[in-house]
């Protein structure tokens, strides 16, 4: 076996991950992102795009990641809109990175046995199955792919020339443009100069060499910083205005350091919590306290235990919430870099151990291989949870609290299979615990109109909708919403609101005569409707054809309501 695992540890993980992915193949477009993704102009204009470089200086869906961008429009236009080939080639980047991964922990390590073990344990988790199964987080795995092809060229590199360096410089480059989440790759960088590469010494006479090694990724710090800039504009709407506090920073440490090692309970969406549980705060501070100790006690005798510490922790910045992006605080495709750096930290010291007390070798090898085949069940287990909306949801509703969000989720799905009762269950419960969202509030409201309750569900959508500085259009797209739901009489009354703020436009008018034809109303009722059309056509200064329209629906309210009193 140990044979084996030396000359074909690449087709261990390689199998691994078939054995728990594979079955994506046959998955469709997940309810979110991916079809906005896959449908968004910027793919679906394939190479076309590629020639104006739209994909190069256009933002994503509120997200600048053109290499990602490139790769979809590619596959668009060779395969369409395929979506086993965009699965197919989502699991196929995931097992390079894995392969990358081996190399670099290979390399750290020292140890053939330990490295397979760490990148099984990166290419199974069950945090991981939400970068791989979900089409929209190519950009995740992309980026990683290309981090850690830079740390495994880094690390082979003589640094000599700048033909040494260019390699990794310009894979650091693609997994720039892949993600922006790879901003701290040049730190973890300086930590393989000091514990691998022997370039830092932390004593004071070697503070010039230190100056010099940050000074010649001159380069690297540039595209960060390019990089962050263009992030900032790109998630100005999704960056939140409230403030994270220190305890949330320690509490999303907590979080990714229990779940990577014991991924139970796991949801696809975590909502946001202003107290965060005791549980993370109390693992993230004991995590932080080991972590500062052996930075003190055993930085310079086992240095792969802190470097293994520090890239996780450092691997976790741009996510760990200094910034709220979107709301969220921490998600399990979060994990999916900064986890190798706690494999690093923890297979690494079992190694040490293992050594230094013979008598546990085997003891110590064989609880890391049953916790990588748990790990490898539960994954199983997970991949199969997207087969089905449905499932996840009810499963990330089951494994968190108060999740609005999720909530939302799983009552858009039974709405769109006509399951109005438990739909609305589910919007209930979503107003319960965010009582002013208006996406809720509108679907909510549609629910009930599809239930017959046509008044509740109408002061319902017109919660959702209006707008206080601008009350006349939102009429008039509520009206519109209203008439492709089905409902002429509403839609009607609310372009009879539209009317009395402001007058309406001719498309909106044409609209508003539209639902009165199809809602068969009473006489009294259109006599401000066939008003405002007739003072349209006196005060306005419309084309032929727009008069022709307007006087031909007035023209159908007449026949259809003849006696009027004038």
């Amino acid at each position: 076996m140990t044979k084996l695992i030396r000359q074909y540890p690449l087709v261990f993980i390689a199998v691994a991950i078939c054995l728990v992915y594979f079955p994506v193949v046959q998955y469709g477009l997940f309810d979110i992102d991916d079809r906005l993704y896959l449908k968004d102009s910027l793919v679906q204009g394939g190479l076309n795009h590629w020639t104006q470089f739209a994909w190069l200086t256009q933002f994503h869906l509120g997200n600048w990641h053109p290499l990602t961008s490139l790769s979809m429009m590619v596959e668009y236009e060779v395969f369409g809109l395929r979506t086993s080939i965009f699965h197919l080639n989502n699991l196929i980047i995931h097992t390079f990175a894995a392969f990358a991964a081996y190399f670099v922990c290979l390399r750290l390590v020292g140890n053939r046995a330990i490295a397979l073990l760490i990148s099984l344990g990166f290419a199974i988790h069950p945090l991981n199955v939400e970068n791989v199964v979900w089409i929209s987080e190519r950009k995740s795995l992309l980026c990683q792919f290309f981090s850690l092809y830079t740390l495994h060229l880094y690390l082979k590199s003589n640094h000599q020339s700048i033909n040494d360096r260019i390699p990794y410089h310009l894979t650091l480059m693609l997994a720039l443009l892949s993600k922006p989440i790879a901003v701290t790759l040049p730190f973890i960088l300086l930590l393989l100069d000091y514990s691998h590469l022997s370039r830092i010494k932390l004593e004071l006479s070697n503070w010039k060499m230190g100056i010099h090694l940050v000074s010649e990724k001159w380069l690297m710090w540039l595209m960060v910083l390019g990089i962050c800039w263009i992030t900032l504009i790109a998630q100005t709407q999704a960056i939140d205005e409230g403030q994270t506090s220190v305890a949330h920073v320690v509490a999303g440490i907590g979080f990714y350091v229990s779940k990577t090692i014991f991924p139970t309970s796991l949801a696809f969406l975590y909502p946001y919590l202003e107290q965060p549980p005791v549980l993370w705060l109390a693992v993230g501070a004991c995590f932080l306290f080991v972590l500062i100790y052996l930075l003190i006690r055993i930085r310079t005798t086992t240095p792969i235990i802190p470097l293994g510490a520090l890239w996780f922790v450092g691997a976790l910045l741009p996510i760990i919430g200094l910034v709220r992006i979107g709301g969220l605080h921490v998600a399990n495709r979060y994990a999916y870099f900064p986890m190798i750096g706690l494999f690093i930290a923890t297979f690494g010291s079992g190694l040490i151990f293992s050594e230094a007390h013979k008598k546990w070798r085997l003891p110590a090898r064989t609880i890391a291989l049953a916790l990588v085949l748990w790990w490898m069940g539960l994954a199983i287990i997970q991949v199969r949870l997207w087969e089905n909306p449905e499932d996840l949801y009810r499963a990330s509703l089951k494994n968190t609290h108060q999740n609005a969000t999720i909530a939302f989720n799983l009552g858009s799905v039974y709405l769109k299979k006509r399951e109005f009762n438990r739909a609305l269950e589910q919007f209930d419960l979503a107003l319960q615990w965010r009582p002013d969202d208006k996406p809720v509030l509108y679907s909510h409201g549609v629910t009930l109109i599809n239930m017959g309750h046509l008044e509740d569900g109408y002061k319902e959508l017109v919660a959702a909708f209006i707008d206080s500085q601008n009350p006349s259009k939102s009429y008039c797209e509520l009206g519109e919403h209203l008439l492709e739901f089905e409902q002429p009489a509403l839609s009607y009354e609310a372009y009879s609101s539209a009317q009395e703020q402001t007058p309406l436009s001719t498309d909106d008018l044409l609209n508003w005569a539209r639902a009165a034809e199809l809602a068969n109303l009473e006489p009294d009722s259109t006599i401000n409707l066939r008003v405002a059309i007739e003072e349209h056509l006196i005060n306005s200064n419309t084309s032929f054809d727009t008069q022709a329209r307007l006087r031909s629906s007035l023209q159908n309210l007449e026949r259809q309501v003849p006696a009027i009193q004038k």
